[in-house]
């Protein structure tokens, strides 16, 4: 637990931070979507599939962070172009 809090300090990065966001948001929702009745209960689908998208990009940026020489600061600028293209490509379909 103390090497995650002192990553949040030293090292924190956009993907780092809504991962972290996701997990906490996800796991309550998934299980209230699977309390549900009928069909209704395929909406806790939404939440694992976040989570596993946040778990990829947790991933990734703890290689990028930990295995590159990379600046935290062009780090941070190559998440938030992911970002901006995730987004984009979703308004876009």
């Amino acid at each position: 637990m103390g090497r995650i809090n002192s990553r949040f300090r030293t090292k924190p990065t956009l993907f780092l931070i809504l991962a972290t966001l996701t997990f906490i948001t996800g796991i309550p929702l998934t299980f209230y979507g699977m309390g549900l009745d009928g069909g209704a209960s395929l909406v806790a689908i939404i939440p694992i599939a976040a989570m596993f998208i946040a778990a990829f990009a947790l991933w990734i940026d703890y290689g990028l962070v930990n295995f590159t020489k990379i600046k935290l600061l062009w780090i941070n600028l190559i998440e938030v172009g992911i970002l901006g293209f995730v987004f984009g490509l979703a308004n876009v379909i």
